[in-house]
């Protein structure tokens, strides 16, 4: 009889637990790909979050409106450094920046990606991302993308 008992209850608890672990599934799957909708295959927080933390340089903001990708560079190193050019996406920023202080940050506008709609995602590959600076000791350093540039077009 207690054997009955036991196979019932296992039977009844597997019941009741397949739905349960099957709707929390379904909404860690939803969340998923919810948030990796942005064209890239990662989501814009976590491009973010790889960027914020990127040395020497991070770019710890960035935006794009019509043709136009504004980023905001920080120095993440503990020297002081020249910034020679910015490549993002093809085009190139030479406009360049003597003594970078550690910690200090500095506004560049990158100008011909192509057109960009108010509302559209857009992702610009890491591969198409290089930062050439100077280093007190090293001349001509290059940082290659620390991950996509994933957002929204304003």
């Amino acid at each position: 009889m207690n054997k009955i008992l036991l196979i019932a209850a296992v039977i009844i608890g597997a019941i009741i637990l397949i739905p349960i672990i099957s709707v929390i599934a379904l909404v860690v799957v939803g969340l998923l790909l919810q948030t990796s909708s942005s064209g890239s295959g990662i989501p814009e927080t976590t491009s973010h979050v790889a960027w914020k933390s990127a040395e020497p340089f991070a770019i710890i903001d960035y935006s794009r409106t019509g043709d136009n990708l504004m980023v905001v560079l920080k120095n993440n190193s503990y020297e002081n450094l020249n910034l020679n050019s910015i490549t993002i996406g093809g085009q190139t920023n030479l406009i360049p920046e003597i003594g970078i202080a550690p910690g200090a940050t500095k506004t560049k506008t990158i100008s011909g990606l192509g057109a960009c709609s108010l509302g559209t995602k857009y992702a610009i590959p890491k591969s198409t991302i290089q930062i050439n600076y100077d280093a007190p000791t090293d001349k001509d350093k290059i940082q290659y993308g620390a991950s996509d540039l994933v957002g929204t077009c304003n």
